[in-house]
């Protein structure tokens, strides 16, 4: 990774309390002789006094990739390896007027369940998560969209679609979900399979954990 360039050579930030790039030198310098600690990662990301807190994983991922390119005025390019370019296609069902916008992402969220699932159900790989992700919805009822043309909310057919992947695919596997019968949102924590290697969109992801 592009970080591997900080280590072993002189890097020496200003602010070495506030540097990123430095922390994470310092931390893949102590792994290389065994023993380490995330003291410096989780004070610069202003995680200190929330180590014993459950945090969002994404929200830190995002900040820390940010955080990174940022340092780095981009000469890292860290973004672009982790980053998909997603199309959302929303169709009209009444006049089949179609739209598309354009999205960027670090990680691609996953559920564990299909939508609205009441039966205990969950899938058991990653690839049922990916399908679900891409399959197209139905927006309905409350979920109504407006369409322009016909100047009301109407029936909406909504979709993903992936234009461009990156080089490194980072899954975000979504453990928590709304109970509607409790009102609060619960943990799932069924096990799901990851295989080896995954092949999407012709391309082969080799599993890293």
């Amino acid at each position: 990774m592009c970080l591997a360039r900080f280590v072993g050579e002189t890097y020496e930030p200003i602010d070495k309390d506030a540097s990123i790039c430095y922390q994470l030198k310092e931390l893949f310098e102590s792994l290389e002789n065994g023993r380490a600690h995330t003291h410096g990662i989780t004070r610069t990301l202003g995680l200190s006094k929330k180590v014993f807190k459950q945090q969002d994983i994404e929200e830190y991922f995002r900040l820390l990739l940010n955080k990174i390119d940022e340092e780095s005025n981009g000469s890292c390019n860290v973004l672009q390896i982790y980053q998909s370019k997603v199309i959302n296609s929303l169709k009209c069902l009444e006049c089949d007027t179609e739209s598309q916008e354009e999205c960027m992402l670090l990680d691609i969220p996953l559920s564990l369940s299909p939508p609205d699932c009441i039966t205990g159900k969950y899938f058991n790989s990653v690839s049922e998560s990916l399908q679900e992700f891409l399959k197209d919805t139905i927006l309905s009822s409350d979920n109504l969209c407006y369409c322009e043309r016909c100047e009301k909310k109407t029936e909406t057919k909504t979709e993903y679609f992936f234009e461009s992947l990156p080089q490194v695919l980072a899954l975000q596997l979504k453990r928590f979900e709304f109970d509607y019968s409790k009102m609060c949102f619960k943990k799932l924590h069924n096990s799901i399979t990851i295989p080896p290697k995954l092949t999407f969109r012709k391309k082969v992801y080799i599993y890293f954990f």
